[in-house]
């Protein structure tokens, strides 16, 4: 991305996103996202910017998140303003920008969405015969009391105690070092 040309847009969309294929097999990919304003108006409605948006898919590349876009879909992206010119058929340049999405992170649905689903969900369950199970009935295991021992303490006269280590099986080709008496490493 780059970081001296980008910005970011929170909302919901507001309708199916058009996909247009170009003759070289890629993709492009348009949709307008409804971004709340943060103040209300002096009818005290809170309105909303209609920000329009683009993205191109390379050919033989999958579609992605984008697959899964749909009218309320709740989106967060991150975008470049890309600069381009078109040329009329009299030759006359018409300089153009568009926001290239960088990245899409795709949220809830819509309050309105999420009543069609719930609606569609009821009807599925009922349809459905219940399943059995025991997790919601499970107990929990209840925490058992820990019993603690002080730590010996050493005088800083008395060592500690010395312990046995075991001894490596060795592999040819492989040099293995023994701490010398003072307990360092040769190296």
């Amino acid at each position: 991305m780059n970081h001296n040309n980008f910005g970011y847009v929170n909302g919901n969309l507001t309708r199916d996103p058009m996909f247009f294929t170009n003759t070289d097999g890629s993709q492009k990919i348009l949709f307008t996202v409804a971004a709340q304003n943060p103040y209300k108006s002096r009818d005290g409605e809170r309105k909303a910017q209609f920000i329009q948006l683009q993205k191109y898919i390379a050919p033989g590349d999958s579609l992605g998140p984008f697959a899964y876009l749909s009218s309320g879909k709740h989106v967060q992206i991150d975008y470049e303003v890309r600069s381009f010119v078109t040329v009329d058929e009299n030759g006359n340049e018409d300089y153009k920008q568009a926001l290239e999405v960088q990245s899409i992170t795709l949220g809830a649905d819509s309050k309105k969405q999420q009543a069609q689903n719930q609606t569609t969900q009821t009807a599925q369950q009922t349809t459905q015969a219940p399943v059995e199970n025991n997790y919601n009935n499970a107990q929990a295991p209840q925490p058992q009391p820990v019993e603690s021992k002080p730590l010996p303490s050493l005088d800083q006269n008395q060592q500690a105690p010395q312990t046995q280590v075991p001894q490596q099986e060795t592999q040819p080709g492989i040099t293995y070092a023994a701490p010398n008496n003072k307990g360092q490493l040769p190296f």
